[in-house]
């Protein structure tokens, strides 16, 4: 979620995930990570109220799919 004007926040946490996910190799005990895939990224806006009155933010939903075989 981001509150700013402009979109450099909410775009560096954006390359901030895919970064830490993307191709990511997870070490699941009793498991194999077989791929770890972004899927999906979702734009939303929406409007709250906060103790300096409305503000608008931009919520970017971001989904990924991982693989693990036993």
């Amino acid at each position: 979620f981001s509150s700013s004007g402009g979109a450099t926040e909410i775009a560096t946490m954006y390359n901030d995930l895919k970064t830490l996910f993307d191709d990511a190799v997870l070490t699941i005990t009793g498991w194999t990570n077989v791929m770890t895939s972004r899927q999906n990224l979702t734009t939303m806006t929406d409007e709250v109220t906060t103790p300096d009155g409305l503000e608008t933010i931009k919520h970017w939903a971001v989904d990924y799919s991982f693989i693990t075989e036993k």
